[in-house]
């Protein structure tokens, strides 16, 4: 059915004076204030509650209550607005029986404050409350610990207060106010309630929040543990620790010790997958594999023979000429002419106004082709000067002239320069770093478990250091499987030239990652290849009469504690002083010490520069860690000068290390170890495998190195080592000039230092984009939706399946499992590049932080929850109130967003047979990889433009779509079409009216291509009566990639797609402000030329504006605030903004933007676009007459552009008079009741033989009607 509206939209057209106005929400200005008369004022009466004062609007309850007549009455009552608490605050967001709840609350504080019964009412609310099904989300019964129980219950109090009811007249007048009550409540009340156990009849948790280790621990008798005796601190007797016995740690061991998810794809399972019957065997054998193979039809138009030419790798002209009137190489031409060409076609079309014709859009485009493939194609030969070997040092940099082609991919192309075989070998020392690395993660996670005193027990023995009494054989088993490890990976050391064999000798069986919590006097262990320990340079005759003879000491219990403490100051800071008088008489003062047997002394590890000129290469490696009693070592030593410097080592002894604070933890120590290992022998490994390429050219003449373009690799050595290269063995040989400018430029990039003010800016760069991506819901919903599309554009199969495999595997790393799909992607680099690497990042973070040291035991549960809540309270202050915490769990999130699709992705190849190599590699870049090693883009996405990493990467994958699989878009674009018709089918409306009235904000295609789905598709639901669109952009990948039209405060720089848009980050949030300048809306802030005082709050809370997460219910973000404007304001508050209940809002701020086309506000936002366009022509007018005036412009020249502008206007006009024609008469269609619809789809489609809606309707009112 459909019904005929007119509205009158008056005279449209270039006069002003004709547009509509919006609506002025001002009325007279004496109604403003609270009227008493609205409120039912009572005196003492049955309630048996006196009420005097007219502002306590709280207390007032419905006329017709007559008081609790019975406990029980007063407690049912209660207790059913409290366990409904939840559904009556999404009914209130859904804007839903408000009058009717606001009696319920107003009722439920009347019978609180009654004198009888009272209590009863306030026990039962608070009672239901506990027991809301909003709670049950989160399990906090299961907790381990009363303190992860208080930290679920704070996440379940969270939850509760922000769906909760709001009162109005309450002092938690807002859902945040509610939120964050409901948040400290839970963590105070929970583990109360937990500890009791009375309602889950459950006996007390073990040791409230102590480590799960220590809890044990305490748990067993004496009988059941074993005192050790350690080294202790200078001055002091042994350590006495407790560990318990060989039975009790073999179960705790093998509870820990990960099982094995058995997930990988078989040899049958991969035949099975790849088996194709009937219609999809023909259409894939006879019709997608020739396409792709050999373009349509053979003709090497589209398929692969397109994308190569595309991505350069054939058919490029002028590749590899020389240009005679330059004498440098051609920039090659071809595929980015083409793709720059596509891309201005694409984009000069919208530039036209709306109602162009298909020839003039036609022409445009072509227009843009040409200019696009032609400037960027004459661009390229342009010569240019570049620094090759940049950052090398002064006589390793030099110019070369290139074209600004060869210039300008340097700067943009990850990887420029590399051919395809190393930058698999690059991907694939990442992996190797992974699997390295994951030796010592599975270790240190085993003995995680562990006592405080077990794991300082465990360092000990990893160390070497003496212990007293019969060590458990487990922790022996555990020493010696660690041993294993390092000994592998320092082998490799050996291999790749990082560290002598005799180093390797000494060292391998003590050495591992030392942690101290105050280390500024110590070497800085950031890298292993540096000597532990105190390093100092001193000549050669200082070291011969001082440090030569300097022995190391262990200082027993009985000497005096200001002697102990002056030894130790020297001995830690001033070492200087050593062997000096001053020293030599302390020494002897000290009575009981004992010399350690085996130490080194002070030994020497390189020689300083300019020194010992006169040795041969020999003779300085014998004087590296040599013995100084061998023959060799004198002759080498007796050739330096009194002068020459020296740099000595003095190995910490244990004493040493507890006094500086060494963090004696077994599972720490191994992580870190592992960590630094494993990244210094990946980049060793890459080194290597480059240099014993055919890429290397091994003593090449001068005329090889002129006609091959040769380049040395510099053999810069790393500071305070004993003369380690950097490149490792790579050092010294020469390579193309592209591939040894490629290794040099990404070794400074990743190892320069930024200014402080630069690494303090990236960081709040970084923590900015956090707040913006990971901690914005709609950012999650939008990466998963596209993510879903992204997948099969990348021909993935079997989605569903291939996920849930993905997500078991991901959550099984996560358990107490490990999964054979898992490991392998993470060791062929599937997942993130430094997974490994943060995985112990975030084992050495846990490790170094001891949450549990503020408990004080107490057998109260009340008063135990409360000391729990000052240790949450405490974590909280330290991580911002939850902030760090909070975003740190979403960023988990948001990477496993994409991690479970690679994951996914990964089983898919692997099922079609790829080779784990390959298949991990088309996993990694089909979800958008951000490891890019591009000059100008990294510099643009830590500056300009934060998100260009996105655009950068989807680009590519969309564009090898097209190419590849281009019924893939045909797919989508029928899907998106549908969908429209659908939505219109089944909820009426007026499509064209509406889409007429939509702002330019709202208008536009997906990708901001012709012939795509409109970015906003007809809902198949109308709200408040009024039809409902969906914004899809964001739910395609790249959706916006091409899309210029869109006119939204965003648009700073005319014509450049939104993406590519800068923002400037942080800074771009915050100097505007300071500045007066809301981004926002495009102007100055309102209510600045006041008060300096005034001035400041306006910019400040501007900028917390910006700052702040989009986070529902986080404190001041916009959604937030859209939330209580939603539930306070009254309707039709805005002349121009459709109305949106909360739970509207609430969807919004999820990612769910969808638009009600509410015809009289689209208009009047309509008209008020208009009158922006013409305002902004006649601005330039009153412009040009200020140029008259002033002489700056003749009289026939303001004229004619005055003509220009005046015809612009009225073109405008005209165009907009178009629009309000096509909505001054709407023809409505009624929406379609949903059975009906469903069963008349085939007629109104136009199946023959099938009834239309109508008679559909007919025929199931009389069936319904008649039963």
């Amino acid at each position: 059915m459909a019904s005929n509206e007119s509205i009158n939209f008056g005279n449209i057209g270039p006069d002003t004076s004709s547009i509509i106005k919006p609506k002025s929400n001002f009325g007279n200005f004496d109604s403003i204030g609270p009227n008493l008369k609205t409120f039912p004022i009572t005196e003492e009466g049955d309630i048996k509650i006196r009420r005097t004062d007219t502002a306590s609007v709280s207390n007032i309850g419905p006329a017709d209550f007559d008081g609790n007549k019975s406990w029980w009455d007063a407690f049912s009552y209660g207790a059913k607005l409290g366990f409904t608490d939840t559904y009556r605050g999404v009914k209130q967001m859904a804007g839903a029986d408000l009058d009717k709840m606001k009696l319920e609350q107003q009722e439920l504080y009347a019978r609180m404050q009654d004198d009888d019964y009272g209590f009863w009412t306030t026990a039962g609310y608070f009672g239901g409350a506990l027991l809301d099904p909003i709670t049950w989300i989160i399990p906090f019964a299961k907790a381990k610990t009363v303190y992860q129980m208080a930290k679920m219950g704070a996440i379940s109090g969270g939850f509760f207060g922000a769906t909760g009811y709001v009162d109005e007249d309450s002092i938690l007048d807002t859902r945040v106010k509610q939120a964050g009550a409901g948040i400290v409540g839970g963590f105070i009340v929970t583990p109360a309630i937990g500890q009791a156990s009375k309602l889950f009849r459950k006996k007390k948790l073990p040791g409230g929040v102590l480590p799960e280790g220590d809890v044990s621990v305490r748990s067993l008798n004496e009988e059941s543990l074993k005192d050790i005796k350690l080294i202790g601190s200078m001055g002091e007797g042994p350590r006495t620790i407790k560990v318990r016995t060989d039975k009790e740690l073999k179960e705790v061991i093998n509870n820990a010790t990960p099982l094995e998810l058995r997930d990988m794809v078989k040899r049958k399972d991969i035949a099975a997958y790849n088996q194709l019957k009937g219609i999809r065997f023909f259409v894939n054998n006879y019709i997608v594999k020739p396409y792709q193979e050999k373009g349509l039809f053979g003709t090497g138009i589209g398929g692969k023979p397109t994308l190569q030419f595309f991505k350069g790798e054939r058919g490029q002209f002028l590749k590899d000429k020389i240009n005679p009137l330059t004498g440098i190489r051609f920039a090659p031409v071809g595929g980015t002419e083409v793709a720059s060409g596509l891309a201005g076609a694409a984009i000069a079309p919208q530039y036209l106004e709306d109602d162009a014709s298909l020839m003039n859009k036609f022409s445009a485009a072509a227009i843009g082709f040409m200019a696009g493939s032609v400037g960027v194609g004459g661009l390229k030969q342009i010569p240019v000067t570049t620094t090759m070997l940049k950052g090398a040092g002064k006589g390793i940099e030099y110019n070369k002239k290139v074209s600004f082609g060869e210039m300008l991919a340097k700067g943009i192309k990850d990887d420029y320069g590399l051919p395809a075989d190393l930058k698999a070998a690059k991907n694939a020392s990442r992996g190797f770093e992974n699997r390295l690395g994951d030796r010592f993660a599975s270790l240190a996670a085993r003995i995680e478990p562990l006592s405080t005193d077990e794991q300082r027990l465990l360092l000990n023995l990893f160390e070497g250091d003496t212990t007293f009494g019969k060590v458990p054989n487990q922790l022996k088993l555990i020493d010696k499987e660690f041993r294993k490890e390092a000994t592998k990976l320092g082998q490799l050391m050996v291999d790749y030239g990082f560290i002598s064999e005799r180093t390797f000798n000494r060292n391998v069986l003590t050495y591992l990652r030392r942690t101290y919590t105050s280390a500024d006097k110590l070497a800085k262990e950031s890298d292993v290849l540096k000597p532990r320990g105190f390093h100092i340079q001193v000549p050669k005759d200082e070291y011969v009469k001082l440090y030569s003879k300097d022995k190391a000491f262990q200082i027993d219990a009985g000497n005096d504690n200001a002697l102990v403490k002056k030894f130790q100051k020297i001995r830690t800071e001033e070492q200087e002083k050593i062997g000096t008088k001053e020293y030599k008489k302390l020494l002897e003062q000290l009575t009981d010490k004992t010399k350690i047997k085996g130490h080194k002394g002070w030994e020497i590890f390189s020689l300083g520069p300019g020194s010992g000129k006169k040795l041969t290469d020999a003779q300085r490696k014998e004087l590296e860690f040599g013995n100084p009693k061998s023959q060799a070592f004198k002759r080498a030593f007796a050739k330096l000068k009194s002068d020459d410097t020296l740099n000595i080592r003095w190995q910490l002894t244990k004493q040493e290390r507890i006094a500086l604070g060494q963090i004696e933890n077994a599972s720490l120590a191994m992580a870190e170890t592992g960590r630094l290992l494993a990244g210094n022998l990946a980049k060793a490994h890459y080194y290597n495998k480059i240099a014993k390429s055919t890429y290397v050219v091994n003593k090449p003449t001068r005329l090889q190195i002129k006609n091959q373009d040769l380049v040395k690799i510099p053999d810069t050595v790393i500071a305070k080592t004993a003369n380690k290269k950097v490149y490792g063995n790579l050092a010294g040989k020469y390579l193309p000039a592209e591939i040894a400018d490629n290794i040099v430029r990404t070794h400074n990039y990743l190892t320069k230092k930024p200014s402080e003010f630069y690494k303090r800016y990236r960081s709040l760069n970084q923590l900015w984009k956090v707040s913006k991506t990971a901690f914005n819901p709609t950012v999650h919903i939008n990466n998963s939706l596209s993510n879903v599309i992204l997948y099969d554009l990348m021909d993935g199969k079997d989605m569903f399946k291939n996920l849930r495999t993905g997500h078991n595997a991901l959550m099984a790393a996560g358990k107490n499992q490990k999964s054979e799909l898992y490991t392998l992607a993470k060791n062929y680099n599937v997942l993130d590049s430094d997974l490994v690497t943060q995985e112990l990042k975030e084992i050495t973070k846990i490790l170094k932080t001891d949450p549990y040291s503020g408990l004080k035991a107490s057998d109260d549960e009340f008063n135990q929850a409360v000391s729990i809540g000052s240790i949450m309270f405490k974590n909280a202050k330290n991580s911002l109130f939850g902030v760090k915490t909070a975003a740190d769990s979403m960023l988990k999130l948001y990477r496993y967003e994409d991690q479970v699709f690679r994951m996914a992705l990964f089983k898919d190849r692997l099922s079609k047979g790829f080779s784990v190599e390959k298949a991990a590699a088309d996993a990694k870049r089909s979800f958008v990889d951000y490891d890019i090693n591009a000059p100008v883009i990294n510099w643009m996405r830590n500056n300009v433009t934060p998100f260009l990493a996105y655009t950068y990467r989807i680009v590519p994958l969309l564009g090898e779509t097209a190419v590849l699989r281009p019924w893939k878009y045909a797919k989508y674009m029928g899907l998106g079409y549908g969908l429209n018709a659908g939505g219109s089918y089944f909820a009426g409306g007026d499509e064209e009216a509406e889409r007429a009235l939509f702002s330019e904000g709202i208008e536009g295609n997906i990708f901001g291509l012709p012939g795509f789905p409109s970015k906003n598709v007809r809902m198949p639901i109308n709200i408040d009566g009024k039809s409902a669109y969906l914004d899809i952009t964001r739910f395609v990948p790249g959706g916006d990639v091409l899309d210029i039209g869109t006119y939204s405060y965003l648009e700073k720089i005319p014509g450049v797609p939104a993406p590519l848009q800068p923002s400037f980050g942080f800074f771009g949030d915050t100097l505007p402000a300071l500045f007066g300048y809301d981004l926002f809306s495009g102007r100055k802030m309102k209510g600045l030329g006041d008060t300096l005082t005034d001035e400041f709050k306006i910019r400040g809370k501007q900028i917390i504006q910006n700052l702040t997460p989009n986070f529902p219910f986080f404190p001041g973000s916009y959604t937030s605030k859209a939330i209580e404007r939603a539930r306070k304001a009254p309707e039709d508050s805005s002349a121009f903004t459709a109305d949106r209940s909360e739970l509207g809002v609430l969807a919004r701020g999820f990612g769910f933007k969808y638009n009600v086309a509410d015809i009289e506000k689209l208009s009047s936002s309509k008209a008020l676009e208009m009158n922006k366009k013409i305002r902004a022509n006649r601005e330039k007018i009153s412009e040009l007459a200020k140029k008259l005036n002033n002489n700056l412009i003749s009289e026939d020249k303001f004229i004619k552009d005055v003509n220009k502008i005046e015809e612009r206007i009225i073109r405008i006009g005209e165009i907009y008079g178009v629009k309000f024609d096509t909505a001054s008469s709407i023809f409505r269609e009624e929406p379609k009741d949903i059975i009906p619809a469903i069963l008349a789809l085939p007629g109104e489609i136009g199946i023959p033989g099938f009834p239309e809606y109508d008679e559909v309707k007919e025929q199931t009112d009389k069936l319904f009607n008649k039963n």
